[in-house]
C-alpha cells in the first residue's frame, strides 16, 4: 500500500489467515474482523504468495476511494482488495 495513504496516518491491526482459504473466505473473515474491531473504515487483504497466506489489515480513518492507493508495488503479493466500510 502506498506509504502516502491518507489512511496510515491513524491506528492499524491485522491478522493473517491461512491461503487454503479461498478469496471470498478470506474476504468474509477480513470483513468480521473489521466488523468487530467497531472502528475499521478500510479493509486490505493481500495473499502473499511466499508464505501462502492471507494478511487482512484494518484502518480506522475514513477514505472513501481506498483502491487508489494501490499504487506501490510488491512482487510477493499476486491478490490485493481493498474495501471502504460503510458505518
Amino acid at each position: 500500500m502506498d506509504p502516502n495513504n491518507p489512511a496510515n496516518d491513524g491506528p492499524t491491526d491485522s491478522q493473517t489467515y491461512p491461503g487454503t482459504l479461498s478469496v471470498c473466505d478470506a474476504v468474509l473473515m477480513c470483513a468480521e474482523f473489521g466488523y468487530n474491531a467497531d472502528d475499521a473504515y478500510v479493509l486490505d487483504l493481500y495473499y502473499f504468495d511466499s508464505t501462502a497466506s492471507w494478511q487482512c489489515i484494518y484502518y480506522n480513518n475514513g477514505l472513501d476511494n481506498a483502491g487508489a492507493y494501490f499504487t506501490v508495488a510488491n512482487s510477493d503479493v499476486s491478490q490485493a482488495y481493498s474495501y471502504s466500510v460503510v458505518q
